[in-house]
């Protein structure tokens, strides 16, 4: 198990993660910016997905595992909000 950290910045419209198939056990992601943000899959819009507040509030960090068996691709995470705001994402995979 090796964990691994990405910066998301979002873009005009939803935003995928990355675009490099990347299995992982567990996914925790921190928005680092002044406005909020949801994430989820690629439906998520500015008021569907699991909404992360503003950084530093109590909930500005989501997690998301661990899941031992199936492995997470984060080619399925999307993030809606203000573009140019950036997420931090840490995953732990194989």
């Amino acid at each position: 198990m090796a964990i691994h950290t990405l910066q998301v910045t979002i873009g005009a419209g939803v935003t995928r993660f990355t675009t490099t198939r990347t299995s992982c056990a567990e996914v925790t992601v921190q928005n680092n910016a002044s406005h909020a943000v949801r994430v989820g899959d690629s439906t998520t819009t500015s008021s569907k997905g699991i909404a992360l507040a503003i950084s530093g509030a109590a909930n500005s960090i989501w997690k998301f595992g661990p899941f031992p068996g199936e492995p997470l691709n984060l080619t399925d995470f999307y993030v809606a909000g203000t573009q140019n705001d950036v997420l931090d994402v840490t995953y732990v995979c194989n």
